[in-house]
């Protein structure tokens, strides 16, 4: 959960100088503020899990160009996050969606009795929480300068760990600054 620890300005930073085509992981711990729509959820093509929209009574799948045999309800929750540097937004689909509410989508619709387009209450309580978030940037987010983060993982903070770090931290950045000092006397 420390693997790569930016700030999301940090993050924001990157996205702006390093315009490639690579892929980037971060972490970063954050607030989620508030859900970004009233979206949470889709049905996908079980051939290529991209999203299908609903033409004449039947789910057609712009990807595979076709109306496929079988899908599947998806989670797509996107959130408003922020730490004490900036705001951005991100994406948490279905397998860590499910980790974080500890319930499937399958199970989540059944409870709603057809009432799937209101946003379920497990998901509203999720605003005011404060997670570690790993994020994988991609091209989009590099090159394009769009934000909704991919979200591969969340972590809940450990207190203790969160210490142990911010210690750690504080130990390298006097070892780097005695460095440099050390450098810079050498100099004179």
């Amino acid at each position: 959960m420390f693997y790569n620890r930016r700030t999301l300005q940090d993050i924001t930073q990157t996205r702006h100088d390093n315009p490639t085509d690579q892929d980037f992981v971060f972490t970063s711990k954050a607030t989620i503020e508030r859900l970004e729509n009233s979206s949470w959820w889709y049905m996908s093509c079980n051939g290529c899990n991209k999203m299908c929209t609903k033409v004449d009574g039947k789910y057609h799948c712009r990807k595979c160009n076709a109306c496929p045999k079988a899908t599947t309800p998806r989670y797509w929750i996107r959130l408003q996050i922020s730490d004490h540097t900036a705001t951005t937004t991100c994406c948490i689909f279905d397998d860590e969606a499910q980790k974080m509410l500890k319930m499937t989508i399958t199970d989540l619709l059944d409870s709603l009795n057809g009432k799937s387009e209101e946003i379920p209450k497990v998901i509203q309580q999720l605003c005011g929480k404060t997670l570690i978030f790993r994020f994988m940037l991609k091209e989009q987010n590099l090159t394009e300068g769009k934000e909704y983060y991919l979200v591969k993982k969340t972590f809940e903070p450990d207190e203790e760990l969160e210490f142990q770090y911010s210690n750690h931290q504080a130990e390298n950045d006097h070892n780097i600054e005695d460095t440099h000092d050390k450098k810079n006397i050498r100099f004179i």
